[in-house]
Order: structure tokens, then sequence, then C-alpha cells
């Protein structure tokens, strides 16, 4: 158990090295509110979560790339914990499940907002980020310098790609962590509302037939 644990928290340190861990911490939000062990706890936990992760995908003025890419997350994330709760399947029937339903959302926010998917800007942006990263990996790497023009190609058309894979990780992540916390959550909770000996020692003695003796001490 304590090995699991360990590899959950090793898995998700590494994986928020190179994706924001928005993609773990929103789905999560959403599902510990959706299986709802403990409102008062949950919540709590829930709207962390939920501004951290809100807090590492919300993007920068006019980066269209990062809005879609924030809006997809949390679509994601609410069609996630929405098909828990109401048809409940495997994890991955249910990635694929979420991930079809948050497309399908976020284009439509797209069209709402923008009036159409501007496919052009975002490519321009993709192709701008994977500059950047070229860039910086050939200043490590001096020998890819010849492979500089086909590797921002490469990279340039991989949004899309590459977003469906960081999501699916994130809510396989998220979708464990659930599995350990909300039983964790609800042993803590049930040693909380325990009463102490001394007041189960007290109500028992006041049992009918069991005369409790005042102390005068």
């Amino acid at each position: 158990m304590r090995r699991g644990w360990w590899r959950l928290v090793l898995g998700t340190a590494a994986f928020s090295l190179v994706v924001p861990i928005g993609f773990v911490a929103l789905p999560l939000a959403a599902l510990l509110v959706a299986s709802r062990p403990a409102p008062g706890v949950v919540w709590g936990l829930a709207l962390g979560l939920a501004g951290l992760g809100a807090w590492t995908l919300f993007p920068a003025p006019g980066d269209r790339l990062a809005t879609l890419q924030a809006a997809f997350a949390l679509c994601t994330a609410v069609a996630f914990a929405g098909g828990a709760l109401l048809a409940p399947v495997g994890l991955r029937r249910q990635a694929v499940r979420a991930l079809l339903w948050a497309g399908a959302a976020t284009a439509a926010l797209a069209w709402a907002a923008w009036g159409g998917i501007p496919w052009s800007e975002l490519h321009w942006e993709a192709t701008r980020n994977a500059t950047v990263t070229v860039f910086s990996a050939i200043a490590f790497v001096p020998s890819a310098f010849s492979a500089m023009e086909s590797l921002i190609r490469l990279l340039s058309d991989l949004p899309p790609v590459a977003l469906a894979l960081k999501t699916v990780v994130g809510l396989a992540l998220a979708w464990h962590w659930h599995a350990r916390l909300a039983p964790a959550l609800l042993a803590a909770l049930d040693r909380l509302a325990a009463p102490a000996p001394e007041a189960r020692d007290a109500s028992l003695s006041a049992q009918p037939g069991s005369p409790v003796v005042p102390n005068h001490t």
C-alpha cells in the first residue's frame, strides 16, 4: 500500500515536470465533488485543487492556443467526473468518452467566442512555441542544428496529439489519486466521528439498569 502511494506521488511529480499539474488537479477536484464522501472536507480540498489547476493552466492574454488548451482541460475534467457519476465505466472508456465530449464542447466555445476555430493562428502559435523549444534544445545539443527545420515542422503539427496524450495521462493519475484519497478521507472522518473511549463508557453506563454515580470529587 505504501509502495503504491510512492509510485503515484513520483509519477505525478514526473508528469508535472513537463505538463501543467492542472491536467491532474482539475479532474481530481471534479471527481471528489462528484463522489461527495464528506461535503466539508471534499469541498475544501476540491476548491484548493481547482484553484491550483486553474493557476497552472491560466493562459497569457492573447494566447489562443493556451486558451483552447485550458478550456479543453476544464471540459475534460467536467465530462470525466460527470461520466463517473452518471454512467460509470472503466478508466479507458471513461477517458475516451470525456475526450470526445470535451472536444465538442471546446469547439462550441471557440465558435461562440471567436466565431470559429482560427486554425492558421493556432498553427502559427504552435510553430513559435516549437521554435523556442528547438532552439533551447540545440543550445544543449549543437549537433541537432542540421535537423532544426524538420524538428520545428514536426513539433508544430503535434499539439493536438500531445494535448490528447497528456490529458489521458492526467485523467489516469487523477483516477488513481481519487481511488486512494476517497477511502482515506472516509476512514479519517469515521475516526473523527467515533466517540472517545470515555464517552463510550459514559454512554454505556447511562443505559437502563446501570445507574450513573455522580462524581463529587
